[in-house]
C-alpha cells in the first residue's frame, strides 16, 4: 500500500508518496504564489487531491500544527489543515 505524507503550508505545502517499500515515488512542493484566502485554499486542496488521486493513495498523514505561528498564520495554517 502506497502512503502520502503532508507538510501543510500557506505557501510551500510539501507531498511526498512512498511505496511499499518505503522508497520515495514523488515528491512536490505545491506553491500557490501571489493567490490569497480562499483562491489559494482551493489552489492548496486540488493540487493534493490531483496527486492523491493520481498515485490512488488510500493512507494519508498530515503533519501537526506549527506550534511557533503567530498572529493571523496561526488561524491561515489552521484553515490550510481543515481545507485538507
Amino acid at each position: 500500500m502506497k502512503i502520502a505524507g503532508i507538510d501543510p503550508s500557506l505557501n510551500h505545502t510539501g507531498i511526498v508518496i512512498l511505496d511499499e517499500d518505503g522508497n520515495i515515488i514523488h515528491q512536490s512542493l505545491i506553491e500557490p504564489k501571489k493567490l490569497r484566502e480562499i483562491p489559494r485554499l482551493k489552489f492548496i486542496k486540488d493540487r493534493v487531491m490531483e496527486i492523491l488521486k493520481e498515485h490512488d493513495i488510500k493512507f494519508v498523514s498530515i503533519e501537526s500544527y506549527s506550534f511557533g505561528s503567530r498572529g493571523r498564520a496561526t488561524f491561515s495554517l489552521g484553515e490550510v489543515v481543515g481545507v485538507l
